[in-house]
């Protein structure tokens, strides 16, 4: 059986110093580690899941969409008076197996006002029934 793997990096750094507990604790829940980096911060997910989990000291488990990601993003972008005036995502699919559909990639473009999302699997359908309605 085949496994699928996604990864997901973040950018730009984003500085120590505006990043508070509750920022650490909903990264760390979708599988990001941080590494310092210069008085900031890089984070990346060798193992990124799109649903994200919190576990609580009385034993709940609290279970978070990509929507809570997004939104706690957008909070670091507001905070930061600046500094960061957007947060990327690069995420990179592969597989265990050479098969169709077992790679391709996306990206998530963040700023204080929303956030926008472009998949590689979309964008090649997408030109793949353009060439097929063409014919």
């Amino acid at each position: 059986m085949a496994e699928d793997y996604t990864q997901c990096v973040m950018s730009p750094f984003i500085p120590a110093s505006i990043l508070n507990d509750e920022d650490h604790e909903i990264l760390d829940a979708f599988g990001f580690h941080s590494e310092p980096v210069n008085g900031a911060v890089f984070f990346f997910a060798e193992e990124y899941s799109g649903t994200g989990y919190i576990h609580k000291p009385e034993g709940d488990l609290i279970e978070l969409d990509e929507e809570v990601l997004e939104t706690r993003l957008q909070e670091i972008i507001q905070r930061s008076g600046g500094l960061v005036p957007w947060i990327g995502l690069e995420y990179a699919y592969t597989c265990s197996k050479m098969r169709p559909g077992g790679f391709g990639g996306a990206a998530c473009f963040v700023t204080a006002k929303g956030a926008e999302y472009l998949s590689t699997c979309g964008w090649l359908r997408d030109n793949i029934r353009l060439m097929e309605a063409a014919a």
